[in-house]
């Protein structure tokens, strides 16, 4: 099966960035999920993948070495043998300790959506971080899926959706709770998050105003951005930078685009504006990113 190309490095190192940021990941439609392999030696041990978050479910399930994660002030170790789960919405920060030298492990990325859709009241369900000493069968689940990811058999694609429903049946049965902190949006807002998220994704490089997603939605503007900002943790506004970025970063790896072009063409009002966030994200310049990313 083809895979997407592993962009850990090209969007995800911000060891000095300031704040949260939110993490779109992109999903393969026909597998559901998201498998990134992640190897670090040497000076890559530094990499910090600062305060982030995505709707995604994350397992993180090291091979070689030991993984570092921090949920609030809680600070896990994540050894092999163990497994860790990321539950949707949660802030994690991850980074290596100095007296580590290698890193090898999956990051298994799962859409909100397709747990939702096959796991009645997942909305109020809450997995166990640190699963240690972890089930054989359920490393087993995650064995199968990684193999079938990155197969490239007739087959793959099925092999992955069987392993994936397989996993989460072992995870549900196994390491599941009710979830008792906070409240859980309904069907009808989630449903009305969907819609805007999925225009605003869509759309990014031609809105201009939040009105407009408001109005697709059928929805008042205050009404939509209080549910961003409740159930999400980000503004409207936040979330369209985070995907006109993301997009813009894509076009400075993979294209000659000037950097006029690109803030042209992916819906920032002007230039200044433009390396005002890029540089919030990444505390260097567009062009630096380029010369440092650019296979």
């Amino acid at each position: 099966m083809e895979k997407e190309e592993n962009v850990f490095f090209a969007g995800r190192t911000m060891a000095d960035h300031k704040g949260l940021i939110y993490e779109r990941v992109l999903h393969d439609n026909s597998t559901y999920v998201k498998v990134l392999c992640i190897s670090l030696e040497g000076e890559a041990m530094k990499t910090v993948v600062s305060n982030h978050w995505h709707r995604s479910m994350e397992i993180i399930y090291p091979l070689i070495g030991c993984a570092h994660i921090r949920i609030g002030e809680k600070h896990y170790a994540i050894n092999v043998g163990d497994v860790f789960v990321v539950n949707p919405g949660e802030v994690h920060e991850l980074y290596n300790t100095s007296d580590e030298t290698r890193y090898l492990g999956y990051a298994i990325q799962i859409p909100f959506s397709f747990l939702n859709q096959n796991i009645s009241g997942f909305g109020k369900m809450r997995f166990e971080h640190l699963i240690k000493d972890c089930a054989s069968e359920f490393t087993n689940a995650l064995d199968k899926l990684i193999e079938a990811y990155d197969s490239n058999d007739l087959y793959s694609n099925l092999s992955v959706k069987a392993a994936l429903y397989e996993m989460s049946f072992l995870l549900l049965k196994n390491y599941s709770k009710q979830d008792e902190a906070g409240e859980i949006p309904s069907d009808k807002q989630r449903e009305h998050l969907t819609k805007a998220v999925n225009f605003m994704d869509r759309e990014s490089d031609n809105i201009d105003s939040m009105d407009e997603v408001a109005s697709y939605c059928g929805l008042s503007y205050g009404y939509i951005a209080n549910l961003f900002n409740e159930f999400l943790g980000i503004s409207m506004t936040e979330y369209l930078n985070q995907i006109r970025l993301e997009k813009a970063e894509e076009d400075l790896i993979r294209t000659d685009k000037s950097i006029t072009e690109i803030v042209s063409n992916r819906g920032f009002s002007n230039s200044k504006t433009f390396y005002r966030v890029f540089k919030q994200h990444h505390n260097e310049s567009p062009k630096a990113y380029r010369r440092k990313y650019r296979t």
